[in-house]
């Protein structure tokens, strides 16, 4: 069987496979992509983390927030704390979207970056092995089939 494909999109499987099979892989094993990873603060089970918020006037603090916010509104501090709603909160770590190589990862991350000023801390890069998952497993290692690349 012969499947006749476009100059054009031969060009683009070449590039992709070039780029995948000539990046830095981290240390991980194929098949893998790069993901947005993120941290996000949510609310816990009280006595699960020794991390606290307090809820107050409409706003989350920490305790030293609370304390400065107080400061700058002449807000009595003992009183708003007694006030105020204290939860418990976790940081979870979590995934976003899927790239074949690093320069697909960067060019979301410049178009779209300001998505994920809600999270804390800023969003990295991370490297997932794409564990036991024959479908990506089988396209890459055809797609370098195709284009000459060898697939380890």
């Amino acid at each position: 069987m012969q499947i006749e494909i476009s100059d054009e999109t031969f060009k683009f499987l070449q590039d992709l496979m070039e780029r995948y099979t000539t990046q830095d892989s981290r240390g991980t094993a194929n098949p893998y992509y790069f993901t947005v990873n993120t941290t996000k603060e949510m609310s816990a089970p009280a006595g699960t983390t020794d991390k606290e918020k307090y809820y107050y006037d409409g706003c989350t603090f920490t305790e030293d927030e609370l304390k400065e916010y107080c400061r700058i509104y002449a807000v009595d501090f003992d009183m708003a704390k007694s006030e105020a709603t204290p939860y418990c909160v976790q940081e979870v770590e979590e995934y976003h979207n899927f790239f074949l190589t690093k320069e697909g990862y960067e060019k979301h991350m410049e178009l779209n970056g300001h998505n994920y000023r809600h999270f804390k801390g800023s969003p990295r890069s991370y490297i997932m092995y794409a564990n036991r998952n024959p479908e990506l497993y089988n396209l890459l290692k055809a797609l370098c089939e195709i284009t000459g690349k060898k697939y380890d």
